[in-house]
């Protein structure tokens, strides 16, 4: 059996940007989420609203680094650009 192709350097790239986002996306929901309800239960509101706001853009900002990586590595396996 054959061992299956090295990834090209696009196809590390690609992978290493999608990844980071999964990892956006799992800090925004786990960290900031954790953070807002912490505050909130002390009685903080204002920063717990603010954290919340934080935490959705950056999770935001994490799918919206998915799904480049993931397109460009979709582009690359069918030959594409």
């Amino acid at each position: 059996m054959t061992p299956p192709p090295a990834a090209s350097e696009a196809d590390r790239k690609a992978q290493g940007l999608a990844m980071a986002g999964v990892a956006m996306v799992m800090l925004g929901c786990t960290f900031g989420g954790g953070v807002a309800v912490v505050l909130n239960l002390i009685g903080q509101k204002t920063a717990a609203g603010a954290v919340a706001i934080v935490a959705g853009i950056i999770v935001l900002a994490g799918v919206i680094m998915q799904s480049i990586g993931f397109k460009r590595l979709k582009a690359s396996k069918k030959g594409g650009a």
